[in-house]
């Protein structure tokens, strides 16, 4: 999906925070966004969602592979 420049988008922070942002600017697959706060950030263009429903479908999608996969805690009882 291609976002005009000044539109409003998601993205998911530190795999758990879903942001608000705007587009700033546009270079190949790449998206500048500024945040609330006036901080900007540059992401892929994959990294970065058209709604919130997205976005949060996205992150759930990561919760439940993290959960089936992956080194155990070594503070995990064996079963």
């Amino acid at each position: 999906m291609e976002y005009e420049i000044g539109s409003k988008a998601f993205i998911i922070e530190s795999n758990r925070i879903l942001r608000e942002v705007t587009i700033v600017r546009k270079n190949s697959d790449f998206y500048i966004v500024r945040f609330d706060n006036n901080g900007s950030i540059q992401l892929r263009k994959s990294r970065i969602f058209p709604t919130r429903e997205a976005a949060e479908q996205h992150l759930s999608k990561n919760d439940r592979a993290s959960q089936t996969s992956g080194s155990q805690s070594p503070y995990q009882p064996w079963k």
